[in-house]
């Protein structure tokens, strides 16, 4: 009885180690396709990991996803190449926008790099725009049914290292089954990076980043106030409720008192060169 006890726990680990052998995918053959952004002219590419897993030292930045045992043991898959995903994702990305005619630089990061570390790298760097990916949740799951869960944290930057847009992304996607899951698995990466990454709310930061930079070079004797559909509008600013901005025309600083509701405005500009977000 003993032994085949002991046969048994063996045969048993021999498999869960087979089993355990994280499986590797290929990302190779996959391509991003990014609308152009208006204004977007030299921009440095940032995608920082920040899966859980991935800091905390339980995996790989290589991780692609988790396949279970029934049960429930997660098995980690990853990709081929063995590179990071964030690799991945920073060079497809440059890529596409490259096929824009937008000129890129890929800022390289690793996931113990703390915030303050990959900010300085992004100050450091010649690059006149900034598109900075947080990977907080990016991976496959499942037993008979998988799906493919996103969280990205989306941030754009002007080259001073303002903060011009951020956005909160959440998505997730049907796989399908045991049979196919490794085949749709690449389609569902690309396209819920796709669909972040071509929002209009994104793709409208930058043009709002370059009508902000063209406005630096205007007159100098007045504030500027940029609105959320990107017109400027010359003034004196004469106060600031919650609600409302009450200015002058710039023209007519002797003239009528005008407002704007906060709501509607993107930026002001001050004449001495400050800067305040909306």
């Amino acid at each position: 009885m003993f032994r085949i006890l002991f046969t048994a726990i063996i045969l048993l680990s021999s498999i869960t180690t087979v089993i355990a052998q994280p499986s590797r995918l290929s990302l190779e053959d996959f391509s991003l396709t990014l609308q152009k952004p208006d204004g977007a002219q030299n921009v440095g590419v940032v995608v920082w990991d920040q899966r859980v897993q991935v800091v905390d030292g339980r995996q790989r930045p290589s991780l692609l996803g988790y396949k279970r045992a029934i049960s429930g043991i997660a098995y980690p898959s990853m990709t081929k190449s063995k590179a990071p995903l964030a690799d991945w994702i920073a060079d497809r990305i440059s890529k596409a926008y490259d096929k824009n005619g937008i000129r890129t630089t890929i800022i390289n990061t690793t996931h113990n790099e703390s915030w303050e570390q990959v900010e300085q790298k992004i100050k450091s760097s010649k690059a006149e725009q900034f598109l900075v990916v947080k990977l907080v949740k990016l991976q496959f799951d499942g037993i008979a049914k998988f799906s493919y869960m996103a969280e990205l944290d989306l941030e754009v930057y002007s080259n001073d290292g303002n903060l011009m847009h951020s956005e909160h992304i959440s998505d997730e996607r049907v796989m399908g089954g045991v049979g196919g899951w490794k085949k749709k698995f690449p389609f569902h990466l690309v396209s819920i990076l796709q669909d972040a990454l071509n929002k209009p709310t994104i793709l409208k930061s930058f043009e709002q980043l370059s009508t902000t930079e063209s406005v630096e070079q205007k007159t100098e004797g007045a504030d500027i106030i940029i609105t959320k559909k990107g017109d400027e509008i010359e003034v004196k600013v004469e106060e600031i409720t919650p609600e409302m901005i009450k200015y002058r025309k710039a023209s007519q600083t002797d003239g009528p008192l005008r407002n704007i509701p906060v709501s509607e405005v993107f930026m002001i500009k001050y004449k001495d060169g400050s800067k305040e977000l909306f």
